[in-house]
């Protein structure tokens, strides 16, 4: 194929590629819809500006296409959640408008401009079938969902029991409604049809990329994707900072890129983007990867302003460093650290580090351990055990690290009462932890360690530590059912039990080398050998079945709530 056939681009706006007749489908292997609060939060804000004439166009970035035999319909190899999202949008001001209908507001106007919303953005009637025909098709996962119950206005019969992204296109459905509901709520039928056909689709813009097969569709793909937009948005801020000082000189702006150069050698590249965002967030309202440019253009404006900013940088990436590495000499300094420390790098969570900083830049020593220790808490309560959603989360550390910053709280027993908004309770903490799972990789090994390790610590009060006891994790009902298991629990109870924390103990190493798949009563002399408390007390038990595994987990998520809790 010649290179000018290879791809055709323009720069179309949401009326040009939804409301001229065409359709648009995704590939039934693409992966499913993911966008999720943060997401929708930053469309919002876009819109935002939009309407209040803060800006007069705002691009989407590409949507790569590939045109299939029908001239009017095109395969999606890129953009699929941004035109999916907008999709939902126009839905949800289509709902709207239904509702002023049905509350008599205007009802032949306002469903009248209900239908030519939706002819115009999400479907219309054939002239020959009379057929209605979905102007977006996603993928086989998503598509039932999208057709039957979003395009119809419908809710779910049940939302426990919809798929993982169902319940993202579920949300974000629920996400814009509600804002347009708070924040649009004065707005006429007239005003809300007006806000989608002569704004939101006349000045949202995409870099269209047509190509006419697979093979240039990847090419143009892979070549849009080649750098990583993390990488790109820390090179924007470090051109930015040094365009700032090079008006001050060779000299000054040689200084400067060296201090640049030490920040970049503590933190790294990839990780880079990462800590400027939460450098930010400690100082300033929580911002997110995509605005930190943005924000950071607005707060720093002159030579000096950069040169300050690369300085704190540079003694911030020191204490950011440490944070993900429990043996670093910067925790020497902190008797009491390094286990906070390591049991934040073992969750994997990242949500608590501005407010770290904070915490260390601001507080003593003593109380900045104690900041971490909490932040190891909250962390295990809400990340670890009830696997909640981050968004609201970030918010409340961005707060309390502001609250550090401004002077407003100076102790961390006051930090604490910031963070209770985001404190899971005990009974919640304790529902989930009595039917917490964890399946036996490197890491979740990791982490089913750290937690029985924690609680045969408090239960018999030895001086334990998980990251260093000469203790191994048994499973007592194994990872395989053999003729004598299976003849207390079905394939099924052993799928829904085998990984359930209150199947695993803590057992010393030969023991457990010695025990291997032995019927229960068999194991129970052993385990009444062991030195750790919550082993022993298994001995006494004269089977091991479903009841029994349930008892026992409700007996450590009791315990949990003792462990893991705030003052």
């Amino acid at each position: 194929m010649a290179a000018s056939n290879l791809l055709a681009t323009s720069t179309p706006n949401l009326k040009n590629l939804l409301g001229n007749g065409r359709s648009y489908r995704v590939p039934s292997f693409q992966r499913d819809y993911s966008w999720k609060e943060e997401h929708w939060e930053d469309l919002w804000l876009d819109l935002q500006d939009l309407t209040a004439k803060r800006s007069l166009q705002h691009y989407m970035g590409s949507l790569v296409l590939m045109q299939n035999e029908n001239p009017e319909e095109y395969t999606i190899i890129d953009g699929q959640q941004r035109i999916a999202t907008l999709s939902i949008l126009i839905l949800c001001v289509i709902a709207r408008l239904r509702e002023l209908a049905d509350a008599g507001v205007e009802p032949d106007a306002n469903r009248e401009r209900a239908t030519l919303l939706r002819g115009s953005f999400i479907g219309a009637k054939q002239p020959g079938s009379l057929v209605e025909a979905s102007k977006l098709t996603l993928n086989r996962n998503d598509d039932d969902f999208y057709q039957g119950t979003l395009v119809q206005l419908e809710k779910p019969v049940s939302e426990r029991s919809l798929g993982d992204s169902e319940k993202q296109l579920w949300g974000a459905f629920k996400y814009f409604s509600k804002r347009i509901g708070e924040e649009l709520s004065d707005y006429s039928g007239q005003q809300l049809a007006e806000w989608i056909d002569a704004l939101v689709s006349v000045r949202l813009l995409f870099i269209q990329v047509v190509v006419e097969d697979d093979m240039g569709a990847y090419t143009v793909f892979e070549t849009l994707n080649a750098r990583g937009l993390e990488l790109t948005a820390s090179d924007l801020i470090k051109n930015y900072l040094m365009s700032l000082v090079s008006k001050k000189g060779k000299g000054d702006l040689e200084h400067v890129l060296k201090r640049w150069q030490r920040v970049t050698g503590q933190i790294g590249v990839r990780r880079l983007p990462e800590f400027l965002r939460h450098y930010f967030n400690s100082l300033y309202r929580f911002v997110r990867q995509e605005r930190l440019f943005r924000r950071i253009r607005e707060e720093v404006s002159s030579a000096e302003g950069a040169m300050e900013l690369v300085k704190d940088l540079e003694r911030a990436s020191v204490c950011y460093r440490a944070l993900g590495d429990a043996e670093d000499e910067f925790w020497l300094d902190f008797p009491g650290a390094t286990e906070q420390v390591r049991a934040l790098v073992l969750f994997g969570v990242s949500q608590y580090k501005p407010l770290a900083l904070a915490a260390f830049r601001k507080l003593g020593g003593d109380e900045g351990v104690k900041v971490l220790k909490d932040c190891v808490t909250l962390s295990f309560r809400f990340n670890v055990i009830s696997r909640l959603g981050t968004h609201e989360l970030e918010k409340r550390f961005n707060e309390a690290a502001l609250g550090l910053q401004n002077g407003s709280v100076t102790k961390a027993s006051e930090v604490r009462g910031l963070l209770h908004a985001v404190y899971v309770d005990d009974d919640q903490f304790r529902a989930d932890f009595e039917v917490f799972r964890q399946s036996v990789n490197s890491k979740g090994k990791k982490i089913i360690r750290y937690i029985l390790c924690e609680l045969e610590r408090q239960n018999s009060g030895q001086d334990l530590s998980w990251s260093s006891a000469n203790a191994t994790i048994e499973h007592i009902l194994p990872d395989s059912l053999d003729d004598h298991w299976a003849t207390i629990f079905s394939e099924v109870e052993h799928d829904r039990y085998v990984e359930r924390l209150g199947n695993y103990a803590l057992l010393e190493y030969g023991k457990n080398k010695k025990i291997g798949q032995q019927p229960f009563a068999d194991k129970t002399a052993i385990f009444e050998t062991s030195q750790y408390g919550l082993t022993e007390e298994l001995g006494s038990l004269d089977e091991w079945t479903p009841a029994a595994i349930n008892e026992r987990q409700k007996r450590l998520a009791r315990l949990a709530t003792t462990v893991w809790r705030f003052p």
